[in-house]
């Protein structure tokens, strides 16, 4: 699996047993060359299976004896890139405590940076254009790494070492705000500002977040919610909420270990829970309901709008009834015109649309309802073996899948196939899968 920082750790860990040698990814996997003193090698191995970083996992192992060449030093080599690459991708992560905590640390150079992320966090799956995962093969390649990144993104004992989305404000993207009509208002910091007063006037927000825009109001805002809905063409279908941490979620529905498991998980899907407060959100949001649909910040720009905003907010996908996601400010503009206030944007592309994953605790087990970001397209394990076959779902909840030997990869959500626009989503993505 690329993307998992499992380089930089073998890279650090060849250092800690005094091994020279290189790491890189194959279209077989991963290839690591050691040599060094014998017992530190037998060191190095045990301590490479059992301190892995925590999206990692070793699935086979393979050793190998060659004569010694002489390597002193360690290196992380460039990938090798082949007709049969690995076909396991990494889905995008939310983002980590410790990013979380630079953001809001003012002697960080990343303080209140919307795109901040190391090798444990951020986009993957929605920014790739190739495998391996390297930053040229995604939609980072055009931002140019500062002095200052540059050397963390090289220094082995630097969390971001050859995190590939690295950036930062001197090098990374950038926020804009817009009007409907494409006008740029504010940008960067104000830009934040800015949304947040459009937020308490009852405003409606197309927000860029991972895999697609979401429209934004205040969830305590009983005619806010209503207009989206009126303008949203969505009468009773409940809206899924978003709010800044566990605590907030805690104080408007019951939560249970195992939900607040599935809520802070690095998918950090959609969760449905039992409301346990009206007064805090509007009766709109789902009309005759008891379970709310709750989701914890999942990006650093989400922290920075509602640590300030300070109460939960209507999350909704950015599209009309059963149509796919918004992937770019032009595609809001075109066909959310008539919903959407303003847009807050930013100049890192998304290459694919994700929806939000959304999940329900049954019988003491999270089962997922809707499988897209943070899940989408994570393999599903087989009892046997399949010839290469391409599964190309149903009519309604469309979703594919791809058989590779004991594997499934599933793509992410796709829709009901009932109007012109799923059925070209379900097309692209049969192809851009292959």
């Amino acid at each position: 699996m690329q993307g998992v920082g499992m380089r930089p750790f073998v890279a650090r860990l060849a250092k800690q047993y005094r091994q020279g040698g290189w790491v890189a990814n194959t279209p077989e996997g991963l290839n690591i060359v050691v040599e060094g003193d014998p017992t530190l090698q037998q060191q190095f191995l045990k301590a490479l299976q059992i301190n892995l970083p925590p999206l990692a996992r070793i699935d086979t192992l393979h050793c190998r004896q060659h004569p010694a060449t002489g390597l002193r030093h360690f290196q992380i080599k460039a990938s090798e890139q082949g007709e049969n690459n690995s076909p396991w991708v990494l889905p995008d992560i939310a983002a980590c405590p410790q990013c979380i905590d630079d953001v809001f640390n003012p002697e960080s150079r990343f303080y209140r940076y919307p795109f901040t992320s190391c090798c444990d966090c951020g986009p993957r799956y929605s920014i790739m254009t190739a495998l391996p995962y390297d930053r040229e093969r995604t939609s980072m390649a055009e931002f140019k790494l500062c002095p200052q990144c540059e050397r963390d993104f090289h220094d082995p004992e630097n969390r971001r070492y050859h995190a590939q989305t690295i950036a930062c404000p001197r090098c990374g993207p950038e926020l804009s705000l817009f009007n409907i009509n494409g006008q740029c208002l504010q940008q960067g910091e104000t830009s934040l500002q800015q949304t947040i007063q459009f937020l308490r006037e009852g405003k409606i927000i197309a927000v860029k977040s991972i895999g697609g825009f979401q429209l934004w109001v205040d969830a305590h805002n009983q005619q806010a919610v209503q207009l989206l809905r009126a303008r949203k063409n969505r009468l009773h279908k409940p809206f899924a909420l978003m709010t800044a941490d566990i605590e907030s979620a805690g104080k408007f529905c019951r939560i249970n270990p195992i939900e607040q498991t599935a809520l802070t998980s690095l998918g950090a899907a959609i969760v449905l829970l039992t409301r346990s407060d009206s007064s805090l959100i509007a009766e709109a949001v789902a009309p005759d309901s008891k379970l709310l649909g709750v989701m914890l910040a999942y990006t650093p720009l989400h922290h920075l709008l509602l640590q300030e905003f300070g109460s939960p907010v209507v999350a909704t996908s950015a599209n009309m009834h059963n149509e796919p996601i918004c992937i770019s400010r032009q595609q809001v503009e075109q066909q959310l015109s008539a919903v959407a206030d303003f847009i807050l944007d930013h100049n890192r592309d998304i290459l694919r649309p994700l929806d939000d994953s959304l999940l329900r605790v049954i019988a003491d087990k999270p089962t997922i309802l809707r499988r897209a970001r943070g899940f989408a397209p994570l393999p599903v394990k087989l009892k046997t073996a399949i010839p290469d076959t391409l599964a190309v779902g149903a009519h309604l909840h469309n979703t594919i899948a791809f058989s590779h030997g004991h594997h499934a990869i599933l793509s992410a959500h796709i829709g009901d196939l009932e109007n012109y626009q799923t059925r070209r989503l379900f097309n692209e993505t049969a192809s851009d899968m292959q």
